[in-house]
């Protein structure tokens, strides 16, 4: 049943700008277009990928945005359209059938646009120009989704909007049982509790990526009780760093059943789901996963890999192997953290760092990286074990051009 909504329509004075959520939706959508563009289209994008880059320093999510955009119609062979720069948010991101949220319909950068008409929820939105809207609006009842095993699909359903005709992930809301999750009581060691403290953020103040908060809960709502702690957590947290988890058959499994872990770190301006969702879809994570490896995508801070290993060894991880890697930022972060228990050490475009001492390491870097990094990088990978550079590859996408050479170095060197 669609029931009436109250609008409250606030136009002008928006408070509605581009973030995280929005740079991560393009770039899956960036993923997408490069993975199956042409080599020739691939160099007509890459000034404009560099130039959107430059913004992940600075934290200007408008003008990456934007350049992102701009990048995947070059890929594509075709023109930025009015509805790629809409960025839609629902509060609280996690909610229940037929609760009432607050929607918010924005632009993520100025541009010459058309009037719009967004579909959401079974609600017609107009949206003009420059503007801001800001409705709320009382969601559907429909049966909670009760799937045994758990998967993202279980959760999905309701994030999709539709513009114009065209249906669009707005990356911000999932239909999901919140309110009887949020009020289970949760032991310390619990291992669902970084993710109740993630639902409570994500229904009061709004998280980056809810959709893997989202999945955990589902989990819960579709397991046996006493099946909970043979599961692995999808986020898992160590003193002040969130990391998050990949793992061959999650979420089945025990965490020290394994014995070989990667530790990955994005870059300026990511987060901990850059390397599982985006540089090329997620495929260096998903190359470790298919072979067998625990992966652990940190918050990348200087603590990152140290609270990494003091969660594997929480749970009594006893290591075969050890490697860490990084992108740009990420990079030089793995570059220090050369240790006894590291067998190798990947790095794609390292912004800073030196070469390790007797550890082996991989070095990637496009032939069209940004002119501040090119000398550095290229005399760092001078020094590598491997070095490698990619013909149609700037900054960002190096990471999904040399994943397969990355990984044929990982296992070489591990003899994995």
């Amino acid at each position: 049943m669609i029931t009436s909504y109250v609008a409250a329509l606030l136009i002008g004075q928006s408070t509605l700008k581009a973030d995280r959520v929005d740079m991560g939706i393009r770039l899956r959508r960036l993923d997408e277009a490069w993975a199956s563009a042409s080599e020739d289209r691939k160099k007509l994008a890459v000034k404009t990928i560099n130039d959107s880059v430059m913004g992940f320093f600075t934290g200007n999510f408008e003008s990456v945005c934007k350049g992102l955009d701009y990048a995947t119609a070059e890929l594509k062979g075709t023109k930025p359209a009015a509805r790629d720069s809409l960025i839609f948010r629902v509060r609280p991101q996690i909610y229940e059938p037929g609760e009432q949220v607050e929607v918010r319909i924005g632009w993520a950068y100025s541009n010459l646009m058309q009037p719009l008409t967004v579909h959401w929820e079974g609600h017609a939105f107009e949206l003009k120009p420059g503007e801001m809207i800001t409705k709320k609006v009382k969601t559907q009842e429909r049966m909670m989704p009760m799937i045994y095993p758990p998967f993202h699909n279980s959760v999905r359903g309701t994030e999709d909007f539709e513009v114009n005709g065209v249906r669009l992930d707005s990356g911000s809301a999932w239909l999901v049982n919140a309110r009887r999750f949020e009020t289970m009581r949760l032991s310390e060691d619990s291992i669902w509790r970084a993710a109740a403290e993630l639902v409570g953020r994500a229904r009061s103040e709004g998280i980056e990526s809810p959709l893997t908060v989202a999945d955990s809960v589902a989990r819960m709502d579709s397991v046996l009780p006493e099946k909970q702690d043979e599961l692995l957590p999808v986020y898992a947290k160590e003193g002040d760093t969130i990391i998050r988890l990949s793992a061959p058959n999650a979420p089945y499994g025990k965490v020290k059943d394994f014995k070989k872990v990667l530790i990955v770190l994005h870059g300026a301006g990511g987060s901990e789901n850059m390397f599982p969702e985006s540089y090329g879809s997620g495929k260096f994570v998903k190359k470790a996963v298919a072979d067998g490896w625990l992966v652990l995508s940190p918050q990348a801070t200087r603590s990152a890999v140290k609270d990494c290993r003091a969660w594997l060894n929480g749970h009594g991880v006893d290591l075969d192997a050890l490697v860490v890697a990084g992108h740009s930022m990420g990079g030089g972060l793995a570059l220090g953290a050369v240790a006894d228990d590291v067998d190798a050490i990947v790095t794609f475009a390292p912004a800073g760092g030196k070469a390790p001492e007797g550890v082996p390491f991989f070095v990637a870097v496009g032939a069209h990286e940004m002119a501040m990094l090119k000398g550095s990088v290229d005399a760092l990978g001078k020094q590598a074990t491997e070095f490698k550079t990619y013909a149609n590859a700037e900054h960002l996408m190096v990471v999904a051009e040399a994943t397969d050479d990355a990984w044929a170095f990982v296992k070489r060197v591990t003899g994995s």
